[in-house]
């Protein structure tokens, strides 16, 4: 009799073992799924933050294409010795609220949305040699646009500038790309960039 006590109490520790076990897994297998979930909720909120931008500013384009006054290009003499020498409007950067910063349920550090409009007709030549490596990935694709427009004129092009239309340079429209950047804590989050292409009063 005591041998199969013995022997029983034995079983019953392992199957108590087993279940603790299987308790774990099952509450490491919850953790996990929960934390992805997180982690795609709060993509999707960067995300949107970054389309906010893009459409806020947009807007705030066309309705300046639109309007009688002309918007501003970029110097027409000289290298381009920074992507900033190809904004067309100011920059535009505000701080987010606690609100928008509540990626994971806890609102944490600073964080920054940034948005400009960059002027894309320029010349991959027009670049100057002493551009940084760094500071040239910042700049936004060249355009030529031909065909679209009063065509008339000319100006250098480079082997890697994109050719968009046919017929000779186009002078009356405009090739824009609206970058818009997310910054928490000092560091990049996600950036999306929008192309505007431009023929006299209207914009697709």
């Amino acid at each position: 009799m005591p041998k199969r006590r013995g022997f029983s109490l034995i079983i019953v520790l392992l199957i108590l073992l087993v279940g603790l076990g299987m308790t774990g897994v099952m509450l490491q297998i919850v953790s996990v799924s929960s934390g992805a979930g997180r982690t795609a909720s709060a993509a999707n909120k960067k995300y949107n933050l970054l389309v906010s931008g893009v459409e806020n500013a947009r807007s705030k384009l066309i309705e300046r294409l639109d309007s009688d006054d002309p918007i501003p290009g970029r110097r027409t003499a000289g290298m381009i010795t920074s992507a900033d020498m190809l904004l067309v409007m100011p920059e535009e950067r505000r701080t987010l609220s606690r609100k928008e910063l509540d990626f994971y349920g806890i609102a944490k550090g600073t964080g920054d949305l940034t948005v400009k409009i960059y002027d894309m007709q320029y010349a991959q030549a027009d670049i100057s040699p002493s551009m940084e490596p760094a500071e040239i990935k910042q700049l936004p694709p060249a355009v030529r646009l031909i065909g679209i427009g009063d065509a008339s004129g000319g100006g250098p092009t480079g082997d890697d500038d994109l050719t968009l239309g046919s017929g000779g340079i186009a002078v009356n429209a405009g090739a824009y790309l609206i970058r818009a950047l997310l910054e928490i804590n000092g560091v990049q989050e996600g950036a999306i960039d929008l192309a505007i292409i431009e023929s006299g009063k209207s914009s697709y």
